[in-house]
């Protein structure tokens, strides 16, 4: 087993990693839609449809984790979204896009659903609050490619780009997940405690308030991110390179609200932060 200390590290590694590698397009994605040639229009419905691959395995990889283990699910998920964010920049063909941007969602999903499942796992075994901080990290991994998207923009290819990135991530986030795997959650192999696929659908129920209040947030949050490079360089007229800026300034601030959440806790309520925080980022984002 590892210790606490590098097992900590390990999922540092990872989270950061995460950020890096999901992130590494967003920037450019200007020049995906141009290779694409399609309208903002086309290529938002191209990008949303993503969705479907996000639900399925928000659905399923949970009980594939407790049947499988963390190890398993963490690898195949790594190989689906890094695989498929090199073709999603290489193709011309929105077929092949549709096609990959699904699967680039299930891989996403899954993964997050794993690394996230391991945090919690490491965080009620020590009693140490670190989701925020790993969240912080993951942050800081997407901060890091944006300026790096910046910098290349005039100066390499976005295939090239995100193929050397992306695959150099893969190999770092393989060899770090087999090094923590005497601490990564393990299948469960009790038959007693295995929970069929058709019961986790029947067993759903939402909770509206909380559901509609974290769905707004995200939309928030995945406009900026996905739309902020095009609508300042097609809109706004901005030179590439410097469109990137404001996305780097986003996740900035990001980082140092994930990182500092918890020292706002002790002075203020939850419900008091999350409403000047709603009304901050929903005011700022439409003016």
């Amino acid at each position: 087993m590892l210790s606490q200390e590098k097992e900590l590290t390990g999922l540092k590694v990872i989270f950061f990693l995460f950020g890096l590698s999901i992130m590494s397009w967003v920037p450019r994605f200007p020049e995906v839609k141009a290779n694409l040639g399609l309208s903002n229009g086309e290529f938002g419905s191209l990008i949303s449809l993503g969705v479907f691959g996000n639900v399925a395995a928000l659905l399923t990889v949970g009980h594939l984790v407790h049947k499988f283990g963390a190890q398993l699910m963490m690898r195949v998920s790594t190989l689906a979204f890094s695989t498929s964010i090199i073709i999603l920049t290489q193709t011309s063909s929105s077929f092949v896009f549709l096609i990959f941007m699904i699967i680039q969602g299930a891989g996403i999903s899954a993964f997050h659903i794993s690394i996230n499942a391991q945090g919690f796992n490491f965080q009620d075994r020590t009693k140490k609050q670190v989701i925020t901080l790993l969240s912080g990290y993951w942050s800081s991994g997407a901060l890091l490619t944006s300026v790096i998207a910046g910098i290349l923009v005039d100066l390499v290819s976005i295939e090239i780009h995100i193929a050397v990135l992306s695959i150099l991530c893969l190999i770092i986030m393989l060899q770090t997940i087999s090094t923590m795997t005497p601490n990564l959650l393990k299948s469960n192999e009790n038959p007693e405690s295995d929970v069929k696929l058709g019961e986790i659908f029947k067993g759903f129920n939402f909770d509206m308030m909380v559901s509609g209040g974290l769905l707004c947030a995200i939309m928030l949050e995945f406009a900026v991110s996905d739309w902020s490079a095009i609508f300042l360089k097609e809109d706004l007229g901005i030179l590439s390179g410097i469109h990137t800026l404001p996305f780097i300034l986003f996740t900035f601030t990001m980082i140092i609200g994930r990182l500092n959440f918890h020292r706002l806790l002790p002075h203020y309520s939850m419900q008091r932060l999350s409403q000047v925080a709603s009304l901050i980022s929903g005011i700022s984002f439409l003016i």
